[in-house]
């Protein structure tokens, strides 16, 4: 679970760095990272959506089945896919095989996330972790599964807002408290 965070705030982190969008503040539970601010002299880099720099009709093609495979909830098969034609579309590293093997990333993530919410035997503060990290990439995918978790996260935050106080976590029953009270 630690590995899935902290892979997860370095991706988040160079999306951040590379896209120059202002990102709100991070709650106290997580964890703060310095980057240098860019210099006035510099304006940010559009680099696009992942599918911008599309070459051929088969990557097209190829991301397009992966999208159907992540909206139909198999989110490991469409990075498998993306991972599989990374390696032989792109045999030498390249930029856009570093794109294609990001935009897989994203998706095994998401994939890892919805097993954790799966789980029965997964606790309120596992699932809750679990669909705060899914409702952030599914953001970043399209937005495919917003619906289904914020209604998850409906219920299982108060559930994480009393098994973090009954752990005498403050910090994570105020973030669970002040979610749940959004998502009501």
């Amino acid at each position: 679970m630690l590995r899935l965070e902290w892979l997860g705030l370095a991706i988040l982190v160079t999306l951040t760095l590379v896209s120059g969008a202002p990102r709100e503040a991070p709650r106290s539970t997580e964890r703060v990272i310095a980057c240098p601010s860019r210099s006035a002299h510099r304006p940010p880099i559009d680099v696009g959506p992942v599918a911008s720099s599309i070459t051929s009709d088969g990557e097209q093609n190829k991301l397009r089945d992966a999208d159907r495979l992540y909206r139909a909830g198999a989110a490991g098969e469409a990075a498998r896919s993306i991972r599989d034609y990374a390696a032989f579309g792109y045999p030498r590293p390249t930029p856009r095989a570093t794109e294609l093997l990001t935009l897989a990333e994203l998706y095994a993530q998401f994939a890892d996330a919805q097993a954790v919410l799966a789980s029965a035997s997964a606790s309120p503060i596992d699932r809750f972790v679990a669909l705060r990290r899914a409702q952030s990439l599914d953001l970043a995918l399209g937005g495919a599964f917003a619906d289904r978790l914020n209604a998850q996260m409906r219920e299982v935050a108060p559930l994480a807002a009393e098994a973090y106080a009954r752990a005498h976590d403050a910090a994570g029953a105020s973030l669970a408290e002040h979610t749940a009270t959004l998502f009501r």
